[in-house]
């Protein structure tokens, strides 16, 4: 099984052919695996990468900073938390 890959700004866009799904994934509950599940299935049925792109900070803290908004996972929890979809 290959590594997990980090990908930051500056790396897109990407040069190579990819399915790419895109969320905030703060917590990683059955939705989120679903989705994840689906994107790794159309990417082994198109024979391209499967790649989940979310943010840091979250956008709710950038849009909204007075809201008093709460993560539940830090970036190292998702990171590790998205590093485990197959």
């Amino acid at each position: 099984r290959e590594r997990l890959k980090i990908y930051t700004p500056k790396d897109f866009p990407l040069n190579f052919p990819t399915v790419i799904t895109i969320g905030s994934f703060d917590g990683i509950h059955i939705g989120h695996k679903t989705l994840f599940k689906e994107t790794i299935n159309l990417s082994k049925k198109l024979n391209v990468t499967p790649v989940i792109v979310s943010f840091d900070p979250h956008p709710r803290l950038i849009l909204f900073p007075e809201a008093n908004f709460k993560l539940l996972t830090t970036l190292e929890e998702k990171i590790y938390l998205l590093s485990k979809q197959e």
